[in-house]
């Protein structure tokens, strides 16, 4: 355990004198309350001394504080140094002080005993009791912090096992009802199994015990956003950007939210700013990959609606710069193949495909060469864009199989009306 101050080790002689001799209250532990629990392994003790005794009635004073034990569960074995009084004394002047305290012990309940020292003679005293919530988790040997709990959560969840992840939350708000962490983990993954309905209310508990979380925001927008709560979405994305105005994850989003009501220049705003923003200036938000694949969607998305609204050659001017970004991208690739195609440009729009082809973006490599080259220019680029994934994968397995049946069914459906001798529209 750590008291976070500078402090004396030796039991200070006032605790031994008599008992204080004001009558009225002069020293308030302000927090933690009694017999509070504690989320974390960390506390920060609030006091407040009476300010007209510090200015005119105490002189040479001092506050000291003592922690330790007041009971440990049978299953935590604590070392000799957890288990010792801890004091800390120092002089004081200011009549409100705070203290960092850290190192707890999950499981615990500590006895905290706060005095006012003047002229060497303890003055007033204040007290409280406070515990530290632990975590029990099936086949985990030992208490857990909630911190270490909900982390061990999210290792699941980004595994994709967000069964285990959403009980490991619940054990959490089994403990802590409002714990806004846990409550917006477990509404973020109730909502990626498309459990809409169930989420929002813990995604917007969340927000209500944390209102100044950018990331709880951007969630619940997301949610609301599924549910066609668009303009409430926009609401809480734009909140997001308030509290982080390079929240590149909202700022998509919002370009997505706009973008669905026909606001296409204020989607473009937003994904301009995500696209020409340094890569170097966003590493805090994501870990390297998954930031430059949202800037290179942002980018995508900027490119595509640009062709909505100026045109196909701007839209393919904006590629080529992507191309320039980023050469060995094959999404970028495959859009520009698209972009060409739809022009009636199919010689170049072909050999965009194979290039995406070449790295790695067809569903499967189950069309060779050899069939491909038979077939007419037109059906060559229907054949390559039945066998490209949309840009953005989806979420889930299922998804995935669906757009692997379809493109499937529209291979085999080329085929069929090649052999006969149909037209392809």
């Amino acid at each position: 355990m750590c008291l976070c101050i500078a402090w004396v080790r030796a039991l200070s002689p006032g605790f031994n004198a008599p008992m204080p001799y004001f009558t009225r209250p002069v020293l308030e532990i302000l927090h933690p309350l009694n017999d509070m629990m504690l989320a974390r392994t960390e506390l920060q003790i609030e006091i407040e001394v009476r300010g007209d005794l510090l200015n005119g009635g105490l002189h040479r004073s001092r506050v000291c504080i003592t922690m330790q034990p007041a009971y440990v569960p049978p299953d935590v074995a604590l070392d000799s140094s957890a288990s010792e009084l801890d004091e800390s004394c120092f002089d004081q002047s200011l009549n409100y002080t705070t203290f960092n305290v850290a190192g707890l012990v999950p499981g615990l309940s500590y006895a905290l005993v706060v005095g006012l020292e003047n002229n060497g003679n303890m003055v007033a005293l204040s007290t409280r009791t406070f515990s530290v919530g632990s975590i029990l988790l099936p086949g985990v040997e030992g208490r857990m912090s909630v911190d270490d709990a909900l982390e061990t959560g999210a290792q699941f969840h980004n595994a994709r096992d967000r069964a285990t992840a959403s009980r490991i939350y619940q054990y959490v708000l089994d403990i802590f009802l409002d714990h806004s962490q846990a409550q917006h983990l477990l509404g973020l993954a109730l909502y990626q199994e498309g459990e809409l309905v169930q989420a929002l209310p813990l995604l917007t508990r969340a927000v209500q015990s944390n209102e100044s979380d950018e990331n709880f925001h951007n969630s619940l927008a997301i949610c609301l956003k599924a549910l066609g709560r668009v303009d409430e979405a926009i609401q809480h994305y734009r909140r997001a950007l308030e509290l982080r105005p390079m929240h590149i994850q909202a700022s998509v989003n919002l370009g997505d939210a706009m973008q669905s009501q026909g606001k296409w220049e204020e989607a473009l705003h937003e994904y301009r700013k995500v696209a020409s923003a340094p890569l170097g200036s966003l590493v805090d938000q994501l870990q390297p990959g998954k930031l430059e694949n949202v800037v290179k969607d942002a980018t995508g998305r900027m490119c595509e609606l640009i062709r909505v609204t100026d045109g196909w050659y701007h839209a393919d001017r904006c590629l080529n710069e992507a191309l320039e970004r980023w050469p060995d991208e094959p999404v970028f690739h495959n859009d520009r193949g698209n972009l060409l195609a739809n022009a009636g440009q199919f010689d170049t729009a072909l050999d965009e495909y194979q290039r995406a082809s070449e790295l790695g973006l067809l569903a499967g490599k189950i069309l060779s060469t050899e069939i491909v080259d038979r077939f007419s220019p037109r059906t060559r680029i229907m054949v390559m864009k039945a066998t490209v994934l949309p840009r953005v994968l989806p979420s889930t397995q299922e998804e995935i199989d669906a757009y692997r049946n379809r493109f499937e069914q529209e291979v085999e459906a080329l085929l069929r009306s090649r052999k006969s001798g149909k037209a392809v529209s």
